[in-house]
């Protein structure tokens, strides 16, 4: 028999090995005041919604209250009993509803509590088309059946035997929170004897009220709320840690940032212009109305948006404090990766300037991506890695820059590790930096979560581009008028655009350039990785035939994130030296990374990712004018924009080759170029704009599902801001470095406790994915590669991938059959 002080909720070691426990009943505790604290920080909370989040957060574990959870947390004995989030849920739901709590309130705790070790499902399997008939249950889902009519009877009868204790321990943590709640000692009576039966039945019947729609809008983002501010609060009680205070920073910090950084008396074109939209965005935000939430920056590449948009955000954020006394933190989102480590080496320059910031400086910044450096410091002691990543996941800082994938895959999503952040989300300042890089197709579903979580969640978005859609059409801008804005294009005069749309082939493509080798800096943008390839292997062969020697480099996803590094560092050193490198690679370069190039051929693509591959070129107006070369590269002279087909789709493409054309074999001056974007969004506009809700509709009717899609229907866990493709990664074992890292995962794949597994596995994943290449599956076989498949990693050993990998370009294609052992 179990003593009354002996049940616990966690079991773990310590960093020296020693065994340590979790009271539960503490546990509850802690859990429950967490949700008190988060759900006070909803926008829309009100007592009734702090009652859901208290009563999540205490009854989350009640079922650890079995003998079968505490045989196997303390002793290990496994049992199919000991599952504790369903009965948890239903005794959490019973209470609300004993408390006078309505229906969507007490399925916003149900659902919460069933799955906050899982993924959110949809209704029909968190409760089935249950019928209740001569007084039990039935299902036609055999899981949620048994589920019913086995497990939960045993564990209700083995509740029973130790009620009385159990209703002594639970009711004391229930009695600290006696301001919300008036404490019945009889509910957990009525909930042993039917009770369970009787909510169970009032679910049923909500089901009912959902599939009809008659449930509000604001009930799922309720639900993501308190199952977010849960799965959170449940994670940092199990493991200890201190949530981090945060404070709204002086927006100043970036005006010191400019006078350090730039000759802000430099009086060329370029710094003009980015003094004079500093400025303005400055006299926009002190004159801005808190009740406008949507805000636009439109400006040239190269114009400073980024600096201009940290300070905006920085304003904002001390307005909000000193009208609402609320801090609120700032996410910074950009699409790619090569972009969100540029401007989180900025976005911390600037940063560093506060007093505690080397003690502290994960309290300020964070970074949060597939490379990011789990490191989390307090008052200059470093975290366990464990303990950090789960801030860091959480966005437990005051500026966190992560990535679109992040964001918007996090506010569409069923997944239980990226809800976890979302509640952090609220009351926040979301800068969406290059927006004009998400697919026309997402544009009324992104349109839609502004409008909600703008609504719901009380979020500011800041949304820049230089090619920037109209996706919001009732946006503040921040940099100007419209006519302040558009003289701004016009007195560009940096690069000219020259179009020849007339298809050719690749190898015509980089020779028809020749006159310039040597002269000056190009970069040659093509669309996929293959067309790049076959462009640098034909110029490196043409330049060992006439004996010139070139600085000639190659980028793109094809190689390991470190030698792309490394590639980037040279070129940029070189152009900052006044040497005139060859760079042929693919969109990587095409918005975001801070290099300047003399001359930019760009295959054929949408017009915005031609005008942002523009944006290479004479980027800070140091020369008299920079030349960006439109052309047509195609498999054969007949097809049209074959490569842009491939990687951007049919409709996007067609659309730009129908206004290119009509300049084809013209030169059009930088300050003109604007024009060609209004009408390539007008054009896209009429097609896309006003498309299907369909992500919008799936959220709003709690449509998150589960497993395989069969029945067509859209589900809000099927949004993806990225098309992926059947990826995979590979582990490139290239050299010394990488054996090192491969050897110490292999070694922690051995190891047979999973906990210990992930730890260990954290303490190396930076330096891991420093090796890894993501790649369509299917090219491991088209490529001929020899891998080794580990679980759902393939890895390359030194053994061959000396000859399958070169640094300078990556993966090579060998025959059409592959090897994968």
């Amino acid at each position: 028999m179990l003593s009354i002080n002996n049940y616990i909720s966690h079991r773990w070691q310590d960093e020296n090995k020693l065994e340590k426990t979790r009271s539960l009943t503490q546990h509850l505790f802690e859990v429950g005041t967490a949700m008190s604290q988060n759900i006070q920080n909803f926008p829309n909370s009100d007592k009734n919604f702090e009652k859901i989040g208290i009563i999540t957060g205490v009854f989350h574990d009640f079922g650890k209250f079995t003998t079968y959870f505490q045989n196997y947390i303390q002793f290990g004995k496994k049992s199919e009993y000991k599952e504790h989030a369903f009965i948890s849920a239903l005794y959490g739901a019973f209470y609300s509803h004993k408390i006078g709590l309505d229906n969507e309130d007490l399925y916003i705790v149900y659902s919460s509590i069933l799955h906050h070790h899982s993924n959110l499902c949809n209704v029909d399997e968190d409760i089935g088309q249950t019928k209740i008939i001569e007084g039990k249950l039935y299902s036609p889902d055999q899981y949620l059946n048994k589920r019913v009519n086995t497990i939960l009877k045993e564990q209700i009868a083995d509740l029973s035997k130790n009620q009385q204790k159990i209703n002594l321990l639970f009711s004391e943590v229930i009695r600290k929170f006696n301001a919300i709640f008036e404490t019945e000692e009889t509910f957990l009576v009525e909930f042993l004897r039917d009770g369970y039966i009787e909510i169970f039945n009032i679910l049923v019947k909500f089901r009912s009220k959902i599939y009809k729609k008659q449930i509000d809008e604001s009930v799922s983002l309720k639900l993501i709320y308190v199952f977010s501010s849960l799965i959170d609060s449940d994670k940092f009680s199990a493991a200890g840690i201190q949530r981090t205070n945060h404070y709204s920073v002086d927006p100043s910090i970036v005006d010191l940032y400019r006078q350090n950084k730039f000759n802000l008396n430099d009086w060329s074109s370029i710094i003009n212009m980015r003094n004079q939209i500093y400025e303005e965005i400055k006299n926009s935000i002190s004159k801005l109305d808190l009740k406008n939430h949507i805000l636009t920056i439109t400006a040239p590449t190269g114009s400073g948006k980024t600096i201009a948009s940290i300070m905006a955000a920085l304003k904002i954020s001390k307005k909000i404090d000193e009208t609402q006394g609320k801090v609120s933190r700032i996410i910074y989102s950009m699409p790619f990766v090569t972009l969100l480590e540029q401007n989180f080496k900025v976005s911390e320059e600037i940063f560093s300037s506060i007093p505690d910031f080397s003690k502290n400086p994960q309290k300020y910044i964070i970074s949060h991506y597939h490379l990011s450096d789990p490191t989390y410091l307090i008052d200059g002691e470093e975290l366990p890695v464990e303990k950090a990543l789960l801030l860091v996941e959480s966005w437990d800082s005051f500026f966190i820059v992560t990535t679109f994938v992040q964001l918007f895959e996090s506010m569409i999503s069923n997944n239980n590790k990226k809800l976890k952040k979302v509640h952090n989300i609220a009351n926040s300042i979301i800068i969406i930096d290059e927006i004009q890089s998400i697919k026309v197709e997402l544009w009324p579903t992104i349109r839609d979560i502004l409008t909600k979580f703008s609504k719901e969640f009380n979020v500011y978005f800041i949304i820049m581009s230089a090619t920037l859609p109209e996706i919001y059409s009732e946006s503040i801008e921040l940099s100007g008028s419209k006519i302040q804005i558009q003289e701004r294009f016009k007195s560009l005069k940096r690069v000219d655009l020259h179009i020849d749309i007339t298809p050719c082939s690749i190898e015509e493509a980089v020779i028809s350039k020749e006159s310039y080798f040597g002269m000056k800096s190009i970069l040659f943008i093509f669309n996929t990785i293959e067309s790049s390839i076959q462009a640098f292997s034909y110029l490196q062969e043409y330049i060992k035939s006439i004996e010139l020697t070139l600085n000639l480099y190659y980028i793109s996803g094809n190689l390991t994130p470190r030698d792309r590094e490394e590639v980037i560092n040279k070129i940029l050193m070189e152009l900052k030296n006044g040497e005139r490198p060859i760079v042929i690679g693919t969109q990587i370069f095409e918005a975001g990374v801070d290099i300047d190039f003399d001359v930019v051929v760009r295959d054929i693509s949408p017009i915005d990712s031609i005008i942002q591959s523009s944006g290479r070129a004479n980027r800070n107006g140091k020369y008299s004018k920079g030349e960006v070369f439109v052309i047509d590269v195609s498999k054969d002279q007949s097809s049209f924009g074959y490569f842009s087909k491939l990687v951007y789709g049919k409709i996007h493409t067609e659309v730009s080759m129908e206004i290119l054309q009509q300049f084809n074999g013209m030169v059009i001056e930088e300050g003109e170029v604007n024009t060609l974007v209004m009408d390539y969004y007008r054009r896209l506009k009429e097609k896309y704009l006003e498309g299907d809700k369909i992500y919008i509709n799936a959220l709003n009717n709690l449509s998150y599902g589960k497993g395989k899609n069969e029945s067509g229907e859209t589900y809000s866990s099927d949004f993806k801001i990225i098309e992926k493709y059947p990826e995979c990664g590979i582990f490139v074992e290239e050299d010394e470095e990488a054996t090192s890292v491969l050897l110490k995962f292999l070694e922690i794949k051995m190891l047979n406790d999973p906990i210990v597994r992930k730890k260990e596995f954290i303490r190396i994943s930076r330096d891991f994915y420093k090796f890894l290449i993501n790649i369509d599956e299917r090219k491991i076989k088209k490529y001929g590669l020899t891998c080794h498949k580990e679980g759902n990693l393939y890895i390359m050993y030194r053994i061959v991938a000396n000859s399958q990998y070169d640094r300078q370009i990556g993966i090579m294609s060998h025959s059409q059959e592959g090897l994968v052992e």
